[in-house]
């Protein structure tokens, strides 16, 4: 199937937590395409990694650390069949 393949968007970067920030959180969400299959993985970037650096330097400390488990399972879902977790059927009792 030449035409899958699969979307990594960042979908969260804020210092966390909030109240007494000690890192940045970074979220990223796979999305397979053409099945439309995603799951999200977020990590912390300690704030002695990130200090000094810019938000995109941030985001790549980050996909350095879950790449390696992100990516395998994007190559691994993006060629499941789209009719994986589809509801089939709904049987509904009468009263």
């Amino acid at each position: 199937m030449a035409d899958c393949y699969t979307d990594y968007i960042v979908t969260r970067y804020d210092w966390y937590p909030s109240d007494s920030p000690n890192g940045v959180c970074v979220g990223f969400t796979a999305k397979c395409n053409p099945n439309g299959r995603s799951n999200y993985w977020d990590t912390m970037v300690a704030s002695s990694s990130a200090s000094g650096k810019t938000d995109a330097q941030v985001v790549a400390l980050a996909w350095d650390t879950l790449s390696g488990t992100i990516v395998p399972w994007g190559e691994s879902q993006m060629h499941e069949s789209a009719l994986i977790g589809e509801i089939y059927k709904v049987v509904s009792g009468s009263s």
